[in-house]
């Protein structure tokens, strides 16, 4: 009956152990917005018969919020992409744009939508994940707007984290936790 206790015992301690660094490690997603504005070189004769964006000079964000408050003014480097079609799974814009500035940061083009789109104007909308130093992966949603008003090109491309689930760590926990109960109840119960 001792050899018994002692096992249980023992499996308590790693189980509890093992619980306890598990619960250390918490997923901390991003949060927040930020804008980017700057000018862009399209495909199309117009806008309204544009398809992508070949190139983007002088982006910076423009807005920020949240884990973005120290990125205000910092370069960004913009990838150029297609919008329509839609972008379909294999042609992912991994990073859409990006920033080294301190905390590092990026964004992963998912998914897309034009909206509204016209010789002076256009408007798309998709998701995407967001990745910034220190942070967990965080799924955001993404706004685009172009236009050629007054003889420029300029856009603003917007972003803003949605909270995601931890992905089951905590579930995961829990089930271990009951586990470990029902054993300990069987073998005690014995």
């Amino acid at each position: 009956m001792i050899k018994k206790l002692t096992k249980l015992a023992g499996l308590a301690v790693v189980t509890g152990a093992v619980m306890l660094s598990a619960s250390n490690v918490q997923a901390v997603p991003i949060t927040g917005g930020i804008s980017l504005g700057g000018t862009y070189v399209h495909n199309g004769a117009t806008l309204g018969a544009a398809t992508a964006f070949t190139s983007f000079s002088g982006v910076t964000a423009s807005s920020v919020a949240g884990d973005y408050v120290g990125l205000i003014n910092a370069p960004v480097t913009m990838s150029a992409f297609t919008f329509t079609p839609s972008i379909p799974t294999s042609a992912i814009v991994t990073p859409l744009w990006s920033i080294t500035a301190t905390p590092t940061t990026s964004f992963d083009l998912t998914s897309t939508t034009l909206l509204f789109q016209s010789n002076t104007a256009l408007l798309l909308e998709g998701s995407g994940v967001l990745h910034m130093l220190g942070k967990t992966d965080t799924f955001g949603t993404w706004t685009f707007s172009a236009n050629t008003e007054g003889g420029t090109f300029s856009f603003s491309s917007s972003n803003g984290a949605i909270g995601v689930p931890d992905g089951g760590a905590t579930v995961g926990l829990l089930g271990m936790a009951f586990m470990t109960v029902a054993f300990m109840r069987r073998h005690i119960s014995a």
